[in-house]
């Protein structure tokens, strides 16, 4: 249904009022819930979810700033499984425009609540500012930049990749045990017993609560480590 209501006229101006289908989705009644989904574990749900947040959201500027506040990022990130691409092509299209990251500029959120082609504008600026990526994307402080700087220069796929990748190379240090034990950990014991508690009574919503940044013992010295970054070609966060 969502798929047959487009959000956007032939013209590229976005479609006033948003579909009746898109406005019931994105109410306070449905939006957590699907958001919440994820945490079921279940990777055809977690994929079905991610899919549609994303198809809901894009063109809806409103929704879209607000959607770090029903929990989804974390929800995204605990999930274990390996079929993170849906995850991923919503990580990327709606990452450095949450109002609850460090610094959503008043520049930032005016691009993305003028019509949907300033989308593309103000997240060029965010990748290409001096600023560090990290800053600027709700989920810096829960992965490595590097894997932010993957997102969005080599995009959803390559992201989707490198998360399920050990790497250890100059652009990136990542391993299935710091997903596992550091990222995956982490989330779920900010969490608490919600999951849990969602597993028991299913209209249980959760109380959004910010997250402290995760810790990466393999990555605390890395910018010291002068062999391994002599004679990289690595951009961006390096």
């Amino acid at each position: 249904m969502v798929a047959a209501h487009s959000g956007i006229y032939d013209a590229g101006e976005i479609v006033t009022p948003t579909p009746r289908v898109k406005r019931i989705l994105l109410s306070s009644c449905c939006l957590p819930h699907i958001a919440q989904a994820m945490l079921s574990g279940e990777p055809t749900i977690v994929d079905a979810a991610a899919a549609l947040l994303k198809a809901i959201v894009t063109r809806n500027p409103k929704a879209m700033i607000q959607l770090y506040s029903t929990g989804a990022f974390y929800s995204a990130l605990a999930y274990p499984g390996s079929n993170l691409l849906s995850i991923a092509q919503l990580f990327s299209v709606t990452h450095v425009y949450q109002a609850g990251s460090n610094l959503l500029s008043i520049a930032q959120l005016f691009s993305v609540t003028h019509v949907y082609q300033a989308f593309h504008g103000g997240k060029e600026a965010a990748v290409s500012s001096s600023l560090p990526l990290a800053k600027g994307s709700v989920l810096g402080g829960l992965l490595p930049e590097s894997l932010l700087y993957v997102l969005e220069r080599s995009g959803p796929v390559a992201f989707a990749a490198a998360m399920v990748s050990d790497s250890d190379t100059p652009e990136i240090i990542w391993t299935h045990k710091m997903r596992a034990e550091n990222l995956i950990r982490q989330v779920l014991q900010h969490l608490g017993d919600f999951p849990q508690k969602l597993s028991q009574h299913c209209h249980s919503l959760y109380d959004y609560a910010p997250m402290p940044p995760v810790t990466y013992p393999e990555l605390k010295d890395e910018m010291c480590n002068v062999e391994r970054r002599v004679n990289s070609k690595a951009n961006g966060p390096f």
